[in-house]
């Protein structure tokens, strides 16, 4: 893990699956892409308590054993507030950015008739238009979505956007993002893929 994090230190991949073992503890790992395109994993670390200050001590345990964690260059995660303040504080100067696939769901998942106070089809519309903010090919691009977005009428969803995403959009729109030294990559799909591993060996709950 070390070599390969050492040879290999630019792009990091950071996701927690979480509830393992009897502790239902989070298990978080970190993961870099090879020069041939491969995943692979450089850290894996659990903690009991999910606070800022134990992802923060399991970081700098990390840089204390790879001083290459200084030439990280991008850092992508999903949207946790508390984590990304940590990485933050801990890779002073990285690139922060956020999984598309995260940001969709996100969406997805909090604009709703309920939450919003919107009909169906406006919801639609609304999901539509931030979709295409999401694959912005660049800024202007961007900034006449985002001005159709606001003549749009869906007000309560339009504020919630620029309380929420507006404000850090360079971290999850391509076309801020493509300007940071990515290898190509805007998802967690990687380690999503390794974390569903990871549960058939070790279920939630489950008593060693």
């Amino acid at each position: 893990m070390k070599s390969t994090f050492s040879a290999f230190p630019e792009v990091l991949l950071v996701d927690a699956t979480y509830k393992l073992k009897e502790l239902r503890m989070p298990v978080y790992l970190m993961m870099v892409v090879d020069g041939n395109g491969q995943s692979e994993i450089v850290c894996a670390f659990g903690t009991i308590l999910e606070t800022e200050e134990s992802v923060s001590k399991m970081i700098q345990v990390f840089k204390s054993h790879n001083p290459a964690w200084a030439s990280s260059r991008v850092l992508i995660s999903d949207k946790d507030c508390s984590e990304r303040a940590v990485f933050a504080k801990e890779f002073p100067g990285i690139c922060l950015q956020l999984c598309l696939f995260h940001v969709l769901r996100s969406f997805r998942r909090e604009i709703t008739c309920d939450k919003m106070g919107i009909r169906a089809g406006e919801r639609d519309h609304a999901l539509e238009i931030l979709l295409k903010l999401a694959y912005s090919r660049s800024e202007s691009d961007y900034n006449q979505h985002y001005e159709d977005f606001r003549l749009a009428g869906l007000t309560t969803v339009f504020t919630y956007y620029n309380d929420n995403w507006h404000p850090i959009r360079e971290e999850w729109v391509k076309c801020f993002k493509n300007a940071a030294f990515t290898l190509g990559e805007r998802t967690n799909n990687r380690l999503e893929s390794i974390n569903a591993k990871v549960k058939s060996v070790f279920a939630r709950y489950l008593h060693a």
